[in-house]
C-alpha cells in the first residue's frame, strides 16, 4: 500500500507527472462518451475500452489503499467508541429516563 503511493511520488518527482486521481476518473468520463459516439468505429472503440479499464483498476487500486490508510487514522477512535458503547441508542435513552426522577 505505502510502496505504491511512495512510488507514485517518486514518479512525480521525474520528468512525466503521473494525473491526479480527479483527473484520471475525468478521462474515463471522456472514454465513456467516445464509447458512445455512433461514429467511433469497432476497433477504437476496443482500444478506448481497453484504455478506461486499465485507468479504472488503477483508480481502484488507489482508492484500496486511501481507504486503508482511513482505517487505519480511525482505529484509535472506533475503539474509544467500542469501549464507551454505541451512540444513540434506544436502550440508554430508556434508562436514563426511567433513573430519572421527573421522567
Amino acid at each position: 500500500m505505502e510502496e505504491t503511493i511512495k512510488a507514485r511520488k517518486t514518479r512525480n518527482n521525474g520528468a512525466k507527472k503521473t494525473p491526479s486521481f480527479e483527473e484520471r476518473l475525468s478521462q474515463i468520463e471522456g472514454i465513456s462518451v467516445k464509447l458512445q459516439e455512433s461514429e467511433t468505429s469497432l476497433d477504437e472503440a476496443v482500444s478506448l475500452y481497453e484504455q478506461g479499464m486499465k485507468i479504472a483498476r488503477e483508480l481502484e487500486k488507489e482508492l484500496s489503499e486511501y481507504e486503508r490508510r482511513v482505517e487505519i487514522i480511525s482505529e484509535p477512535y472506533n475503539e474509544e467508541d467500542d469501549y464507551n458503547g454505541s451512540y444513540g441508542e434506544d436502550s440508554d435513552e430508556t434508562e436514563s429516563e426511567e433513573s430519572h426522577p421527573l421522567f
